[in-house]
Parts: structure tokens; C-alpha cells; sequence
């Protein structure tokens, strides 16, 4: 439902962005004379006062976006006209000059233009996905290295430091991570031997390793090695093993271990009565897991309904919710769940005071509504109270609570329903939530937004962002 518009540039730079893109070169500006050397892919652009291409683009105020070699106004609304100045004037054309650059009354010659700024650098090209914690954030290199960022206080960043990050750090002695899972204030990483090692917060035994103490560096997981699949809550984690069971250990208060006790566990022990387990999620204090039989089963807590099995009584032990049986992947919740369908409708049920469900209201629901006017999701990702969708065109929408600029729309305003996509972020392949913050992986790139007290968005600072600000994870 939801058509991101194309984003076309310049026939004469062309070449130079197709290089760029693969991140073999950095394209430099390209400077236009008049409108025709602004046409592009059929569509028609227009020579802006600035000396670069503008193209139609409805979801600015001015009507149109510049092109991606606009220098430092790549990708960026133009002004919009305040009345009819022509240099702000989204149709002027060369036959339509700027006003002269030359002092005023003085007779004197234009004085020469300043120089152009220096291009961009190239996105970042080495991640290949990224998780969210609470307060902190990770992303896995495609060369398996492992960087962290954020709240530090229980070793969550694994750099065997206690100290808060605003930029990524490299954790400490995993180098052939698969796949990356963040908890509350724990992190794990899957090895590409099939080991699982985690590290972080620890008193309730949420790393495995038969302890309750806390560790600032990756420590085993006890008993498995050969695990496909990772799933991380609050205070617990969930390994799915290649034989198809499911495996998990950690705090245990609300029955989210699924072992039909409420019993902590240092160690990994099995989730009985469910098999041929393909995906899980996890998050808060409950879990959800496809199995084999084709059905979609949860356990865990169920104060506000976010089990979808029509009740608010807890269970210890999986429950089948056939009103889940369309899932094809799960996302949860710090209290309500989420899933999508085939056909890229998502429906949640649960917690709903934010309007995390979507479904315009913010009524509690034990059982599964659809989130409204959402009929092309290719991801969904939930966080403690709000949810975002990933769509076929490569855009993010995000809705819920929105204190600290968490759905990204530029404004601090809940939504109980989809609205307007998260701002300037477009080609994403990947989404991740946290406790009140998300991050995407957009053309090989990491950007992150919304709170930022702990300094879990990476880009160096402390301070809450509306709208996406990228981060710099090393390559080498």
C-alpha cells in the first residue's frame, strides 16, 4: 500500500553512482546547467538555484527531494518557496536565474562561487545485521566480529569494561559470530560451530554458564553446540538446536522457561512438549515459538492478554494459539505480541496503553487485532511499548509511545496506527527494537533513533533523536 517513490539522478552521473553504490568509489557532486541535464530513469528534474537536481517527491513540503550527488543536500527536501522567491522556487529552470551572487549597488563583478563541499564518505559496507537491548545496541559484522554500544553498567557490551558506549566497541574474542541477540541488559552470539556465548547481566543465570554472576566478556553457554536459532528476553534466552527442540534458561518468575515450573535456571534445559521448532521470539517475561506441526505456541506471562489465547491467566508450560496458525514470523513485545502474515498484514494482541497493537485504539487485547491499514509488512519488530513494520519498498513505519522520538516520524506524539514512515530512511533490509529505541540496516548502513540516554544509537552522543542518525561501525 504504501509506494516509496523512485529516486532518480542524473543520466550524466550515472556510471559514478552505480560505482559508488558498490562502495568501490565515492561519487562526486554533480552540478547542473539547466533541467534537461536533469533527466533521469523517464522522469523529468529540475535545475535548482543551488547548482543540483531536484526530482518530484509528494512526501516533501516542497514537492521535491534533490538527487543523491546534491553534495551535502543529497537525499534532502528542497526549501519550500516562501512566496514566490524565484531561488526557492521548485520549478525554476535556467530560462529563471538565481539572483546574482555579486555585491549589492556597487557595481562591482559577482564574486566567485565558493567551492563545493567534499562528497560524503561511502556508506558503511561491512554489516550484516543488528540487534537491540534495552539501552544498548549491536551489530554483527559480515566478517563475524561482534560491536556493541550503550549502557555498559552489567558488561552487556562484552569489552570486559563496565563503561558506557556512545560509539561501537568491539566485544572481546568472537570472531566468527552467525547471528547476535540482545536482552534486557544481556547480549549472546551464535558461533559459527553452533556454540552459544553470552555475557552481561547475569542473576538470574539468563548466560548459561551454570552461574549468577555477571560477566563483562563472552563466557559458553553450557550443554549446547549446535544451536540454528537465538531468542532473548528480559531476563532469559532461548537457543533453538538443529534437531529442532528448544532450549532455554534464565529467570523463571512467570513461567517463561516453558518447562511447567517457575523455577530460574543457570543452564539450558529443554522446553518439553513442543518439536520440530523452526523460528522463536522472545522478549519481557514470555516467549513464542513456531513447531513442527505447523502451529504457533507461547507461554510465559500473560497479564495484559500478550500470550493471544484470550485470557490473562500466565503458563509455565506452551500453550497452542490457533489464532496465531498464520504466522509466518513472530515479534514480541516487553508486553504484547506481534505477527506476520503471508500476505503482509500483522495483527498483535496484548498490552495496548501506547497504542502499540495499531489498531487506532489503546484497549488491551488478549486476542489478535490487525494493525490498521498495514497490508505489505516483510518484517515486524516490537519494543517494550511500541512496534515498527519493514515494507516491501525498503520503508519503516513505526507506531506506539513516541516520548523520546522512538517512531522516528520526526514528532514526540503516540500513535496507536500507522502514520507517516520513519523519516529519510529508505532501502532497509533489516529492523531491530529496543526498550524505547530502534535501529535499521539500510544500504549496508546503520541508523538508529529515538532514546538515547545511555547513548544506545552510536552516533557519539547522549541526546534523544527524532529521526534516524547513523553510526559508524568500524570495517577493519
Amino acid at each position: 500500500m504504501h509506494a516509496r517513490h523512485a529516486r532518480v539522478v542524473p543520466v550524466a552521473a550515472a556510471g559514478a553512482i552505480a560505482l559508488a553504490a558498490s562502495g568501490c568509489i565515492s561519487a562526486e557532486p554533480f552540478r547542473c546547467d539547466d533541467d534537461a541535464q536533469c533527466a533521469a530513469e523517464g522522469a523529468a528534474g529540475v535545475c535548482e538555484a543551488t547548482g543540483y537536481c531536484s526530482f518530484a517527491d509528494p512526501s516533501c513540503a516542497s514537492g521535491r527531494r534533490y538527487g543523491a550527488l546534491a553534495g551535502d543536500v543529497s537525499d534532502t527536501c528542497t526549501a519550500a518557496d516562501p512566496g514566490g522567491d524565484p531561488a526557492h522556487d521548485p520549478g525554476r529552470g535556467a530560462a529563471d536565474p538565481a539572483p546574482a551572487s555579486g555585491r549589492d549597488g556597487d557595481g562591482g563583478q559577482d564574486e566567485p562561487p565558493p567551492p563545493p563541499p567534499p562528497p560524503p564518505p561511502p556508506p558503511t559496507q561491512c554489516v550484516a545485521d543488528v540487534a537491540t537491548g534495552s539501552e544498548h545496541t549491536c551489530a554483527l559484522r559480515t566478517d563475524g566480529a561482534v560491536f556493541c554500544w550503550g549502557n555498559n553498567r552489567n558488561g552487556a557490551l562484552g569489552d570486559g569494561s563496565l563503561v558506557p558506549r556512545l560509539a561501537p566497541v568491539r566485544v572481546e574474542g568472537i570472531a566468527d559470530a552467525v547471528e547476535v541477540a540482545a536482552g534486557e541488559f544481556h547480549t549472546c552470539a551464535r558461533r559459527a560451530d553452533g556454540t552459544v556465548w553470552c555475557w552481561g547481566y547475569n542473576e538470574y543465570g539468563s548466560l548459561g554458564d551454570g552461574t549468577t554472576v555477571d560477566r563483562p566478556l563472552p563466557v559458553q553457554v553450557e550443554g549446547i553446540d549446535d544451536a540454528v536459532a537465538l531468542a532473548l528476553g528480559e531476563y532469559h534466552s532461548c537457543a533453538v538446536r538443529a534437531d529442532g527442540t528448544l532450549w532455554c534458561w534464565g529467570r523463571n518468575q512467570r513461567g517463561q522457561l516453558g518447562d511447567g515450573t517457575t523455577t530460574n535456571r543457570a543452564t539450558a534445559a529443554p522446553v518439553p512438549g513442543i518439536s520440530g521448532v523452526t523460528a522463536a521470539a522472545a522478549n519481557g517475561q514470555h516467549v513464542c515459538a513456531v513447531a513442527g506441526d505447523g502451529g504457533v505456541y507461547c507461554w510465559g506471562k500473560n497479564l495484559f492478554g500478550q500470550l493471544a489465547d484470550g485470557s490473562t491467566t500466565d503458563r509455565s508450560s506452551p500453550r497452542r494459539i490457533d489464532a496465531m496458525a498464520p504466522a509466518v514470523q513472530l515479534a514480541l513485545g516487553g508486553e504484547h505480541t506481534c505477527f506476520r502474515t503471508a500476505d503482509g498484514a500483522v495483527r498483535c494482541a496484548g498490552r495496548n496503553e501506547s497504542g502499540q497493537l495499531g489498531d487506532g485504539t489503546t484497549t488491551n487485547r488478549p486476542q489478535p487485532v490487525e494493525v490498521a491499514g498495514l497490508t505489505d509488512a516483510v518484517e515486524v519488530a516490537a519494543g517494550e511499548w511500541h512496534t515498527c513494520a519493514r515494507t516491501g519498498d525498503g520503508r519503516v513505519f513505526c507506531w506506539g509511545f513516541n516520548l523520546n522520538g522512538t517512531l522516528g516520524d520526526g514528532t514526540t506524539t503516540d500513535r496507536s496506527a500507522p502514520g507517516a514512515p520513519v523519516q529519510a530512511l529508505w532501502n532497509v533490509s533489516a529492523i531491530a527494537a529496543g526498550e524505547r529505541h530502534n535501529c535499521a540496516l539500510a544500504d549496508g548502513r546503520i541508523r538508529c533513533w529515538g532514546y538515547n540516554g545511555a547513548g544506545q544509537l552510536g552516533d557519539g552522543t547522549a541526546a534523544d533523536a527524532v529521526a534516524p542518525v547513523d553510526v559508524d561501525v568500524p570495517c577493519d
